[in-house]
């Protein structure tokens, strides 16, 4: 019932401005912008294949292991970014949610839609590199 009454109109506009300053704050201040969202899970591809695929030498089926960390990852930055940002997103805004009515769901759903926005630019990369590593 909450989230059919976030979906209503007014609450929808308000959803589309929050997740656009979010969108804006976040890249506005980066020096990568965009670039910022695929460069973090490419760091961390890099340290998973060095220490799981070279040190540990755990199987990948085939699969050149930086592609098969890197398909994991990208869930896993989606689930953890969305759970960090959507719960501090309240916190982050006290003096809005105390001084203002509106439905407060639209905090942290403004923040989890950002972070859907990063995914399929991760996920384009993901392709690409897999189809030059491919053939």
């Amino acid at each position: 019932m909450r989230i059919e009454r976030l979906f209503q109109d007014r609450k929808l506009q308000l959803f589309y401005q929050f997740t656009k300053k979010e969108l804006l704050s976040r890249y506005k201040q980066s020096f990568l912008g965009i670039g910022w969202a695929i460069v973090q899970p490419l760091f961390m591809m890099v340290i998973f294949a060095v220490i799981f695929g070279r040190f540990a030498k755990i199987p990948s089926d085939g699969i050149p292991y930086p592609i098969f960390s890197y398909a994991a990852l990208l869930p896993w930055t989606l689930l953890s970014t969305s759970i960090n940002t959507g719960v501090n997103s309240i916190v982050n805004n006290i003096s809005l949610v105390t001084k203002v009515y509106f439905p407060r769901e639209i905090l942290p759903f403004s923040l989890i839609a950002v972070a859907i926005v990063d995914f399929p630019d991760c996920r384009s990369y993901l392709w690409r590199y897999g189809d030059l590593v491919q053939g």
